[in-house]
């Protein structure tokens, strides 16, 4: 598991300020503490390596989705940070194959803003695709929300945190958020004139068969689509 932990900290004089559209200064950071933990934990889950067991000067730590796909991978010819080849549809269909023949049932695939792009732009097997001016508001549509491949359809579904140089297909029946810990508001002592305050949670991914996943790595991120 993960424990992560945002803090908040009020000062009475911010509480006492009248501040247009903010009613309560207190809520409004507990608020922001829970949507910055949630941040954290998608984060930790896309991306982060190995699981770390934890000890006396070291936190515990979940295995994120990149490190814990080993079966169902490919990847361009890159080293280190390098980002090689552009995303084709064969390389989906690839990893869709992969995921196939090993029994899955592939559906989703999350990547960045620059693969999304690669995708509604480049690619031809389409479903749920629109490309068209209309005449009356005079609005281009250009985009895919799903991918129809030879091994199923996959929603498209981009994440502003997923690694811009992969993209990962997954099975969503075969993973899930396992919750030791809910999201929990604490209120601490004050000091100095404040109010202070933490959330803190604590959460791992389950897997159910990891060759139920895959993804694509040394993917290129930068220039002309």
């Amino acid at each position: 598991t993960t424990i992560r932990r945002r803090s908040w900290d009020v000062t009475h004089t911010q509480q006492q300020v009248q501040v247009a559209g903010i009613k309560n200064e207190v809520a409004r950071q507990v608020m922001k503490a829970m949507k910055a933990l949630l941040t954290d934990f998608e984060k930790t889950f896309l991306n982060t390596g190995n699981t770390a067991v934890g000890a006396t000067a070291t936190a515990r730590q979940a295995k994120g989705l990149q490190k814990a796909i080993v079966s169902n991978t490919a990847k361009g010819t890159g080293t280190g940070n390098s980002a090689t080849i552009k995303l084709t549809e064969a390389n989906v269909n690839s990893l869709m194959a992969q995921i196939w023949n090993e029994g899955g049932n592939p559906r989703v695939l999350l990547c960045n803003e620059y693969q999304k792009r690669v995708i509604s732009d480049d690619f031809t097997a389409k479903t749920g695709f629109s490309f068209n001016i209309d005449a009356s508001t005079r609005k281009a549509i250009a985009n895919i929300n799903s991918y129809e491949g030879a091994f199923g359809t996959l929603e498209i579904i981009p994440d502003r945190f997923h690694m811009k140089k992969r993209i990962t297909v997954i099975q969503p029946d075969q993973i899930k958020i396992a919750v030791l810990n809910d999201i929990t508001q604490y209120k601490g002592a004050k000091v100095a004139s404040a109010d202070r305050g933490w959330c803190e949670a604590e959460m791992t991914i389950e897997w159910g068969n990891e060759k139920s996943h895959a993804k694509a790595s040394y993917l290129k991120t930068s220039g002309a689509i």
